[in-house]
């Protein structure tokens, strides 16, 4: 997401100028500091919420459609 979010504000500044261009980098600065500062990833977000709609098949990555199934129990791991 980083690399197309990348190339295309590189498009964009290339062709239009800055002021286009940051249209597409703010997103990719929120996105980027979400996953940074707070560990929490946009990309998986919608990628899970795109799993549970259809858009991408489940077989894809079965953990990806749950992504609890990531996180250990507060009462300690599952038996």
């Amino acid at each position: 997401m980083g690399l197309a979010f990348t190339g295309a504000a590189t498009i964009v500044w290339l062709s239009a100028g800055w002021g286009d261009a940051r249209w597409i980098l703010i997103p990719l600065v929120v996105a980027a500091s979400l996953e940074g500062f707070l560990g929490y990833c946009l990309g998986c977000t919608v990628f899970g919420w795109l799993m549970r709609v259809g858009v991408i098949p489940e077989e894809i990555c079965l953990e990806c459609a749950d992504l609890t199934r990531r996180h250990v129990s507060l009462t300690g791991p599952e038996a």
